[in-house]
Formats: C-alpha cells, structure tokens, sequence
C-alpha cells in the first residue's frame, strides 16, 4: 500500500541515495496535492488555510476554505472565509459562504454574508442571504436581509426580503419589509408590501403596509387588478388630521365609522343644488353576520316610480381570515344585491393581509381575509308598495353585511 501520510521532504545531501529520497518525497508531495493518491485532504480541490496570531488577552484568525468538485453529474465551487478577532468578552467576526453550482440544465449562485459583533450579552449581526438560479425554463433571484440588535432581552429586528420571479408565462415581483421590537413583555412591530403578478389566472399589483402593538393594529391596503377593479381599504380605530395652524397641531379627530354609520365630529357643510330635490322620504336598515350562501334582506314600503337609493357594505369580516403565502395573489370577490330576488349589481372587494408571523429565518406566516368595502345603487321605477332588498354572501366565511335602503323624496 503507498504511503499517504503527508510527507516531509529532506534537505538533498552530496551523496546519491541523498538525492533520491529528496526526489522521492517532493514526488510523493506533488501526487498528494494533486489528488492522485486519493487522499483529498491535502490536494487543491479541498483546501484549508489559516493565520492566526495570538497574545494573553487576544485572539485574531483568518481561515478560508475552499472546495471544488467536478464530475459527470455536477460541478460545484464552495468558498468559505472567517474573520474573527477576539479580546475578552468583545468578540467580531466576518462569516461568507458562497457557492456555485452547474448540472446539464441548472446553474445555481448563492452568498450568505453574516457580520457579528458581541460583547457579553449584547449583539449586533447583519445577515444577507442572496441567491439566483435559472434552469431551461424559469429564472428566480432573491434577496434576504436580516438587522438585529439584542441587549439581554430587548430586541430589535428588520428584515427584507425582495424576490423576482419567471417563467413561459407567470412573471411574479414582490419586496416585503418588517420591523419588530420587543421590550418589557411588549411587542411592536410593522409591515411593508408590494408585489405585482402577471399569471394566465389574471394579473394584479397591491401596496399595503399594517403596524401592530400589543392589542392595537392599523393598516392600509391598495389593489389593483387586471379584471379594472381599484380598491383601497383602510382599518383603524380612529380617523385624525392635523393642522397646525389648529389648536396648536393637536390630532383631531373628524370622524368615526360605527360599521353602519359615518359619525362627523366637525362641522360639516354640504352645498349641493340637488339636495332639497333627493331629501329622505323612507329608510329601512338591516345588518348581520352570515355563512356562505345566506343573505340579509329588508322590506321598505315605496311610492309608484321611487327613486331609491341602496347602500351595501361589508364590515367585520374577522371570520374570513385564512393563512395565506407572501407570493400568492390577491383574489378580486363580489357579493351580489337584489331587489325582489333580481340582481342588481356588486359590491366588489378583494383580500388584504391583516397580520403576519415571523417564523426564523425568512420564513414567515401571512394571514389575509377579505377587505371591508361599500358600494351605492340607485333604482328607480319601481311600483308602489313593499319590496324586498338582500345582500349575498358568496364568498367564504362569515362576513358581517350592512344595507340601507333609502326612498328619496320628490
């Protein structure tokens, strides 16, 4: 069996035995870091260097790794490099792995970078995580960074993730940014999206971003869809503006929406020619929660030729919250209304993301339900007497409906 232990190679002497076992070894060394003893270790494909310096009190090191494989199935470069410096309890250190891949049909690149520093229970790191890979028919690149800030147990995150997408037929775009503190057994933390889609099942962009602290959440949704339907939904508890040419630039609060009704806390003034001519003469008004396939309905008792007004409006729709995936679409939803069985139109909507859980990693969890929305018909003609006014819910989950109806005066 040849000897593959690493060899030594001696000084050559004046002698011709000398000569040969110099000879020898320095054959024997060029064989082993070739590869051509079988023995990986200590041949260039795999690679290991360190430098390193050390005193009493501190420690700095370089390392770097490096792997190369070739064969019938795949080729692979991997690279790994540490910087580390250390003094006491303050530790720093520089962390990147990158790593190239080719088969018959995939190449593959990809970089993680990850930048610590730590001095006793207080850390810092940045980690970025990018990757592009293409094949005979789709393209996929992506990026993920991660911020995190930790004293004992306080922390602080922010994390983006940004990820293009394509294939014969589906282009998909889409960035995600979140924020989260904790503090105190308190959690804070905000969201930030935007995404467009263009698949056979339809194409679509939305903007949105959500805030939550403890019990508290605000958001804002805006969709747009390829089938010309624009939506921007809000949710909050309050609605202020501020003027600071007004009580100092204090928040005010100009109006509240108790789910049926618009409650103005300011003075408002309406100059409207035609308002005297459409006054109020009838109002009938009914609201409730119901499954798929149950409507809510009202009667009003009208004039010959009324001209009514018909309010309808989603509210709570807590009961359609599902778990959702950040690349999926948003699907546009329509719930009809009728007027003694016969429709009369839509009130159209779509889904928002309503809250998220952040898993590790870039893994997250994404929960969507259906925005809140109204819409307004006008129906004229109809004969004198009681007629029946619903609203469906055709979607999924219990959804709360209001509808007001609503006989203008002549």
């Amino acid at each position: 069996m040849p000897d593959i232990s690493y060899p030594s190679i001696p000084d050559p002497a004046m002698d011709l035995g000398a000569v040969l076992n110099t000879v020898s070894r320095l054959k024997e060394t060029v064989e082993m870091m070739s590869g051509q003893r079988g023995d990986k270790r200590f041949s260039f494909p795999d690679t290991l260097r360190s430098v390193e310096a050390k005193s009493a009190t501190s420690a700095a090191r370089f390392t770097e790794q490096l792997t190369v494989t070739a064969n019938s199935l795949e080729a692979v470069v991997t690279r790994t490099t540490t910087l580390e410096a250390q003094m006491g309890d303050a530790i720093a250190s520089i962390v990147e792995e990158q790593t190239a891949r080719a088969t018959a049909d995939t190449a593959m690149a990809s970089e993680i970078t990850t930048l610590t520093a730590t001095v006793d229970s207080v850390s810092a790191q940045i980690v970025t995580e990018s990757t592009a890979r293409a094949n005979a028919d789709s393209a996929l690149a992506s990026q993920i960074t991660t911020l995190t800030a930790t004293v004992s147990s306080v922390n602080s995150q922010l994390v983006t993730e940004s990820t293009v997408r394509a294939n014969a037929d589906t282009a998909f775009a889409g960035q995600l940014t979140t924020v989260e503190a904790k503090a105190n057994d308190a959690t804070a933390s905000g969201q930030v999206y935007l995404i467009a889609e263009s698949a056979p099942s339809g194409y679509s962009a939305s903007y949105g971003w959500h805030l939550t602290a403890s019990g508290a959440s605000v958001g804002m949704k805006a969709m747009a869809t390829g089938g010309g339907l624009g939506v921007i939904a809000f949710f909050a508890d309050q609605f202020l503006l501020v003027d600071p040419s007004y009580l100092g630039g204090a928040p005010v609060e100009v109006f509240n929406y108790n789910g049926v009704t618009f409650n103005f806390d300011v003075p408002v003034t309406i100059r409207h020619q035609e308002i005297a001519a459409n006054g109020v003469s009838n109002v009938a008004q009914v609201s409730g929660t119901v499954a798929v396939g149950v409507s809510i309905d009202v009667d009003l008792t009208v004039r010959a030729n009324a001209n009514v007004v018909i309010i309808a409006m989603i509210g709570d729709t807590s009961g359609t919250i599902y778990l959702g995936g950040f690349s999926t679409s948003f699907p546009a939803r329509a719930y009809p209304v009728r007027v003694d069985g016969g429709g009369i139109g839509n009130i159209y909507t779509g889904d928002m993301v309503v809250a998220n859980n952040y898993l590790g990693g870039s893994s997250y969890a994404f929960y969507k339900a259906v925005a809140p929305s109204t819409a307004t018909f006008n129906v004229t003609g109809l004969s004198a007497g009681t007629h029946n006014f619903s609203i469906e819910n055709t979607g999924s989950g219990f959804i709360a409906f209001s509808l007001v109806v609503i006989e203008h005066a002549r």
